[in-house]
């Protein structure tokens, strides 16, 4: 998703940069915006995600303070990576996600200018 996410900033920056003649600036404004409908999506199921291994590594942590068992202590460095890398790349698409407005923006002052 993230080559997928760089891939859509870079052809945005690239039209507007050179602005080719003849740009239907319409029709590049309603591919990118349905393209911004599918990264919501995914980033909405990246947040889900996040906060399921937060939640289940809340509880793990409540779990060994309550039980002190040892396969809790061996799961838990296991979903604090998971919790982790999830946060990462809920991260990144999340200001991925932010540019693509902002370059929406862009097509929309050439869309009035």
């Amino acid at each position: 998703m993230d080559k997928y996410l760089r891939e859509q900033i870079k052809l945005i920056e690239r039209l507007l940069e050179k602005q080719p003649k003849g740009t239907d600036w319409e029709a590049v404004q309603r591919l990118h915006r349905a393209r911004i409908g599918f990264l919501q999506h995914e980033r909405l199921i990246h947040l889900l995600i996040t906060l399921f291994f937060g939640m289940i590594f809340f509880i793990n942590a409540l779990g060994i303070l309550l039980t002190a068992s040892w396969g809790l202590l061996v799961l838990a460095p296991i979903l604090m990576i998971m919790t982790l890398a999830y946060v990462w790349h809920y991260y990144l698409l999340e200001n991925g996600v932010q540019k693509l407005y902002r370059l929406d923006g862009e097509i929309e002052k050439k869309l009035k200018g």
